[in-house]
C-alpha cells in the first residue's frame, strides 16, 4: 500500500519514515530532479530505510545501486513499479540496502561531518 499524507510537520516525517517499510526518493523529469538528492533521501538512510530514487548524475555520485540505494529511471512508473516489487520480495536486497544506506549516512553524510567538509573547502 502506497499512503499520500500531503504536508507533513517534521515530526511527522520521522514517525512515518520509521513506520515505512520502503521510501520513495525523487522520480520527475524535470532540470532539478536530474541534479539534486532530496533531504527525504538522506533522511531515509539515516533511519536505515531501503531507498528507491530515479537516477540521476547527482544520486550516482553519492549513492550505489543495489548498494545503498535502488535507482529506477527517472519519470518512468513501470519502472518504479518494478523496483518496488524487486524489494517487495527480495528480503535480503531490502536489509543490504537499508544497511548499507545507514553506514554510508554515519560514515560520510552526518551533519558535522559535512560542516567539517565545508569548512575545508572555505580555507
Amino acid at each position: 500500500n502506497v499512503n499520500f499524507t500531503g504536508y507533513l510537520a517534521q515530526d511527522q516525517i520521522r514517525e512515518s519514515i520509521a513506520k515505512a517499510d520502503i521510501c520513495l526518493g525523487i522520480f520527475g523529469q524535470t532540470e532539478k530532479a536530474k541534479r539534486v538528492i532530496p533531504i527525504k533521501v538522506y533522511e531515509s538512510l539515516a533511519m536505515s530505510r531501503p531507498t528507491v530514487t530515479g537516477e540521476s548524475q547527482a544520486a550516482k555520485e553519492l549513492l550505489t545501486d543495489r548498494k545503498d540505494i535502488l535507482f529506477c529511471r527517472l519519470a518512468n512508473a513501470e519502472d518504479l513499479a518494478e523496483k518496488l516489487l524487486i524489494l517487495k520480495n527480495d528480503k535480503g536486497l531490502r536489509q543490504k540496502i537499508a544497511e548499507n544506506g545507514y553506514q554510508l549516512y554515519k560514515n560520510k553524510l552526518r551533519p558535522e561531518m559535512l560542516g567539517r567538509e565545508l569548512l575545508e573547502i572555505i580555507s
